[in-house]
């Protein structure tokens, strides 16, 4: 396409689409990294390192938070300070990502992300396993649970709640 011709196009673009276009995830993911279509209960990357698993659990969290204003989302890791270092605060995390308008405040004191729609996420460490008790989350992201200590409790105690409320 020759550039007046190009230049022509690119000036057309509304500019609410270019964001999505900028910071949309889809134009970036490759198929491996978007969550499955259909109604799930559980998706597991397994892959190594630089796959990209922390940009697609960040990206699903984000795609769930910003469709639905009513979602309560655990982000569980090994420690609260791998959630926040990785999950929250990391290059892949839901600081970092998507559109700088549309992201969440992070109320470290609390433990927990807020967006303006009204979704949430509080962070959890599989050292403190009851933690996770009581507490009813809609929506998951488990992270690198072959390092979580009392991960068979921790599991347990995250997955009774989220069956309860019917979420993922």
């Amino acid at each position: 396409m020759p550039a007046d011709e190009r230049m022509a196009a690119i000036g057309a673009i509304k500019p609410c689409d270019l964001r999505k276009v900028r910071y949309g995830w889809g134009v970036r993911a490759r198929a491996s990294q978007c969550a499955p279509e259909g109604d799930w209960r559980l998706w597991l990357i397994l892959a190594g390192r630089g796959f990209g698993k922390t940009r697609a659990g960040a990206e699903w969290v984000r795609g769930v938070a910003e469709r639905d204003g009513t979602a309560r989302i655990a982000l569980v890791a090994a420690s609260i300070a791998e959630a926040r270092a990785v999950m929250v605060e990391g290059p892949s995390g839901l600081l970092n990502i998507g559109d700088p308008t549309a992201r969440p405040t992070y109320e470290s004191s609390l433990r927990r992300l807020k967006w303006k729609g009204g979704a949430e996420a509080a962070l959890y460490s599989a050292a403190e396993a009851e933690m996770l008790r009581g507490p009813q989350h809609s929506h998951a992201w488990a992270d690198e649970i072959a390092k979580w200590p009392n991960a068979i409790e921790t599991w347990d105690n995250l997955t009774k709640p989220v069956v309860r409320t019917g979420g993922r």
